[in-house]
C-alpha cells in the first residue's frame, strides 16, 4: 500500500525568532578562539564567535603599522595546545603571528563558528529565562552562557588634544596604530613604536622594560 507523504506545519515566526546557543564568544582574538578551542575539546559544538572584523585575530588584524611587533617572546606567545616552533624571529612580526591564528582557526575547524562583520551592539541578561539576549549587527540571538573577549588594543584611543587638531581635517585624518591605512611606501615611521606611554597633566608614567629595552630578534 502507497502512502503519501502528511505535510508538516511550519513555525511560521521560526525566521524571526532569535537563534539560541549554548555559548557566545564576543571577540575573534587569541582569547575568544583559545576559549572556542577548549569548548571543542571538551565536546561543546553549541557556540558561536561573533567578530566584528572581516576576520578573525583581534589586534593582529587590526594593526598593520609599520613595524608591528610582538613584545613577548613568541615561544611563550602562543598557545600551549598549539606551540609553533617554525618562529621566525624571538619576537614575531605582525604577518607571522597574524598567520598563526589564521593557521590555528582552520586546524581547529573554528570557522563553522565564526560569525565575521557580526558586531554585539547589546547583551542583556533575561533574568526571569536565565539566559542572555543578545543584538547583533546580523540579527539577535540568546544564550546561556556570554564570554566577552573583545580584548582593548584594536580600539583607537585619541588624546582629547590630537582630537581636536584632526577634527577640523577629515580629508587628513590622524593615523592611529588601529586604524592605519597603506599608501604604498610609507613616508613616515611610528617614532615610538613599542614604546607604551600614559599622558597626565602632570607626569608620563612609561610601561615595563620589556618595552623599551632592545629588541635582539
Amino acid at each position: 500500500m502507497t502512502t503519501t507523504a502528511q505535510p508538516t506545519e511550519t513555525d511560521p515566526t521560526a525566521a524571526t525568532r532569535p537563534r539560541h546557543v549554548r555559548v557566545g564568544i564576543i571577540g575573534a582574538g587569541f582569547a575568544g578562539l583559545g576559549m572556542a578551542i577548549r569548548l571543542k575539546q571538551s565536546g561543546v559544538e553549541d557556540f558561536v564567535v561573533w567578530e566584528r572584523d572581516s576576520d578573525v585575530g583581534g589586534t593582529w588584524w587590526a594593526n598593520t603599522y609599520p613595524g608591528c611587533q610582538c613584545d613577548v617572546p613568541s615561544h611563550l606567545y602562543s598557545f600551549s595546545f598549539a606551540l609553533n616552533p617554525d618562529w621566525g624571529r624571538t619576537y614575531a612580526t605582525q604577518p607571522e603571528i597574524e598567520a598563526y591564528i589564521l593557521r590555528v582557526t582552520e586546524e581547529y575547524g573554528l570557522r563553522p563558528h565564526v560569525e565575521t562583520g557580526c558586531a554585539v551592539t547589546s547583551a542583556i541578561w533575561d533574568e526571569a529565562n536565565d539566559r542572555w539576549n543578545v543584538r547583533t549587527e546580523k540579527g539577535e540571538y540568546t544564550a546561556d552562557v556570554v564570554v566577552s573577549a573583545p580584548g582593548p588594543l584594536s580600539e583607537p584611543s585619541i588624546p582629547r588634544c590630537l582630537r581636536r587638531i584632526a577634527m577640523p581635517r577629515p580629508a587628513n585624518p590622524l593615523p592611529t596604530m588601529a586604524t592605519w591605512t597603506w599608501l604604498g611606501e610609507p613616508s613616515c615611521r611610528v617614532v615610538c613604536e613599542g614604546v607604551a606611554a600614559v599622558v597626565s597633566r602632570s607626569s608620563v608614567s612609561v610601561a615595563g622594560i620589556s618595552f623599551v629595552s632592545p629588541r635582539c630578534g
